[in-house]
């Protein structure tokens, strides 16, 4: 007989034989009254005296009164506890919460990994405690859901559609929900049609399912995990109802996108919700009982908690939970830098010629096209600062070419950068000294802007002398016949860069080897990375998918590595799926570990 066979024993052959023989009626009643006071007296005889002892006793029996004499049969009102005793339950159960909760037990991220690793591989295992505790872990279910009533339909890669949900008081609508796998869903679907061929259930009550294996369930989490996961204190083993916690701070950690809250998170991951009924028939999440499931935090290694949340949505094949999805998407409020005016005072005789300028720059606003003006113009400083042998003319002015304003690209899309102030050519100053304007710290934009004025000026009376000055044109590409070519100054030290980057390229170019050899070389990278691999407790981030890009850190031999893959793609494709490597994951080490610095051969 299973554990609390006892009690199975005195309701099949006691309790709902009496009960079944009364009535609706005062004198039913009373006798309800009375079998209920004798039932605490024999619990309270076999030692279950306190009411946290008789809780479970209680609920076992109201639970097989319901199942074989209906939900609402009128002995439930008097085998039940006060409202009082049920008051008192709450307030102990809150406590024990609350002081749970303020003894968090910090699981290593190395440890999570492992655990996951292991649960996979007893998935595999011949012995049913092993798969069922595996699933437990897995997929956060308890044990008898797992034994008997759990329900997974495929989603997506990591996540099934779940039914058959314990504790849901009779609701008349069935609760069907999505989960996320902490492994590949599809070794869960697999593990779980295992389970149930190794053990047979069917017929069996969810008490006496529980009574029969739930221990047995919980001593697989002990012998398999104990190493792993820390006990509560207080406590001396674990319990497969322990790794309910578990799952939802790692499904957290592991899927949880960053704008969702953890607690709304966890507790769709776990089934609490409201109870269904046919008018509202839409998932409501409680998040109560998530108090329950709170005191496990994953650490970052340094003695802190982690706190991120979703570190595997970048994963191929992870998909955020359907009912998710839409918050996920929801673009994040930003904070919109506030610009501040400034007063930039200019002289009157100034004005018309800067409101001319500023007709010719596209902008909304006067500050739009101001700022459109600075930009283009910080584009022309650097442009001066360039020229290295301006060519003469004949009058002797420098000629020079100045990009028009129609070229100007707004502020709001080109990035702007600090330049120094450029000295300008003597043709296009200002004949009569500038007097700067007085304005807290604009002095040297200031600066900057005034010539550049003067540049534009100075340009536009150019273009309008252009069509009137065809002798100086003339004079001044014959003066340029006669006038010395300028010398490539440069030249030389490009070409001696040049060289440099060259022959640093070709140091660095990977050594090219022999077929024969580089064969061997290929083999030796392939075995080290499977090595590195099957480390004990290896972190799964720190894991390398074997690919022809990866192996070029070895050889550069394209053809040999190919070769070499193709030959040994089965046992490459085995070890991949061992570790759970999937296409893609060394963009995980992208600016963070190189494998020729991780690996080598």
């Amino acid at each position: 007989m299973g554990k609390r066979g006892w009690l199975n024993h005195l309701i099949d052959n006691e309790y709902i034989p009496a009960l079944s023989q009364l009535e609706d009626s005062p004198d039913g009643v009373a006798k309800a009254q009375q079998l209920a006071l004798s039932i605490r007296d024999a619990w309270a005889a076999r030692g279950a005296k306190e009411l946290k002892q008789q809780q479970s006793l209680m609920d076992q029996t109201r639970r097989a009164i319901k199942d074989k004499l209906g939900e609402n049969h009128f002995s439930l009102n008097y085998i039940n506890f006060t409202k009082a005793e049920y008051t008192q339950l709450n307030e102990e159960k809150q406590g024990q919460v609350a002081r749970r909760n303020t003894q968090c037990i910090i699981l290593d991220p190395g440890n999570v990994n492992a655990l996951i690793t292991r649960s996979v591989n007893l998935l595999q295992s011949p012995e049913w405690t092993d798969v069922a505790a595996a699933l437990a872990v897995l997929t956060g279910r308890r044990s008898t859901e797992v034994m008997a009533t759990a329900e997974f339909t495929p989603k997506t890669q990591y996540s099934v559609i779940f039914k058959g949900a314990l504790k849901r008081r009779g609701e008349e609508q069935t609760l069907s929900f999505e989960i996320p796998t902490l492994c590949q869903a599809e070794y869960v679907l697999n593990g779980l049609k295992r389970l149930r061929g190794l053990v047979n259930v069917e017929g069996k009550t969810r008490e006496a399912i529980n009574a029969e294996y739930g221990h047995k369930v919980a001593d697989a989490c002990d012998r398999h995990f104990a190493d792993l996961i820390p006990n509560r204190p207080g406590k001396d083993n674990l319990y497969s109802h322990l790794f309910r916690a578990i799952y939802g701070t790692i499904a957290v950690w592991f899927y949880c996108p960053v704008n969702v809250d953890a607690t709304e998170f966890k507790a769709h991951c776990q089934g609490h919700f409201a109870v269904l009924d046919e008018k509202n028939p839409e998932l409501r999440r409680k998040l109560a009982s998530s108090r329950h499931y709170s005191d496990f935090k994953i650490g970052d290694g340094k003695g802190n908690i982690d706190g991120r949340q979703g570190i595997h949505l970048d994963w191929q094949g992870v998909e955020v939970l359907e009912v998710f999805k839409e918050a996920a998407d929801a673009p994040q409020p930003t904070i919109t830098e506030k610009k501040h005016r400034s007063s930039l005072r200019i002289w009157r005789e100034d004005h018309d010629a800067v409101a001319e300028i500023l007709r010719q720059f596209e902008g909304k606003t006067q500050q739009d096209k101001v700022s459109a003006w600075i930009a283009w113009s910080q584009k022309q400083l650097p442009m001066q600062s360039a020229v290295i042998e301006p060519e003469e003319t004949i009058s002797g002015e420098v000629g020079e070419e100045i990009a028009s304003p129609a070229d100007a690209i707004p502020a709001e899309t080109e990035e702007t950068e600090d330049v120094e102030k450029a000295d300008s050519p003597e043709s296009i100053q200002s004949k009569e000294p500038l007097e700067k304007p007085v304005s807290s710290g604009l002095e040297s934009k200031l600066d900057k802007l005034v010539d550049v004025m003067a540049q534009f000026m100075q340009f536009q009376m150019q273009i309008q002398q252009a069509n009137i000055q065809p002798v100086v044109s003339a004079q001044r590409a014959a003066t340029a016949k006669l006038a010395p070519s300028p010398q490539p100054i440069a030249k030389t030290t490009f070409t001696d860069e040049t060289n440099a980057t060259e022959e640093s390229i070709k140091e660095n170019k990977p050594r090219k080897y022999k077929t024969g050899e580089a064969d061997a070389i290929v083999n030796r990278a392939i075995d080290a990375i499977m090595a590195h691999n099957n480390q004990p407790d290896q972190l799964h981030d720190l894991k390398w998918e074997i690919t022809i890009n990866g192996l070029k850190t070895y050889t550069a031999n394209q053809r040999v590595i190919e070769r070499i893959v193709t030959e040994r793609r089965d046992e490459i494709d085995a070890h991949h799926q061992q570790h759970q490597i999937r296409a893609g994951h060394n963009n995980r080490h992208k600016r963070k570990r190189k494998i020729g610095d991780v690996i080598q051969i």
